[in-house]
């Protein structure tokens, strides 16, 4: 990991604005976020009912780069 971001994250959502789509795997809603900042030597997991969305520049512009994986549950 290098950089820093903030990501938004809820754990239930208010309104759906467009239903799942497998292929791009991600669905739009409306929540009440709480936001965590994620930087260098950090992880985190998420759970397929909880609702993320990283990406938020943290304290400037930078790039970011980071390890994904996804694990079928």
């Amino acid at each position: 990991m290098a950089g820093s971001e903030k990501v938004a994250l809820a754990d239930s959502y208010i309104s759906m604005h467009k239903q799942y789509d497998n292929e791009a795997d991600y669905e739009l809603v409306k929540a009440y976020p709480f936001f965590l900042n994620f930087t260098k030597n950090s992880f985190m997991v998420f759970y397929p009912n909880e609702y993320h969305h990283p990406g938020i520049i943290a304290n400037k512009p930078e790039k970011v780069k980071k390890i994904v994986f996804k694990i079928k549950i």
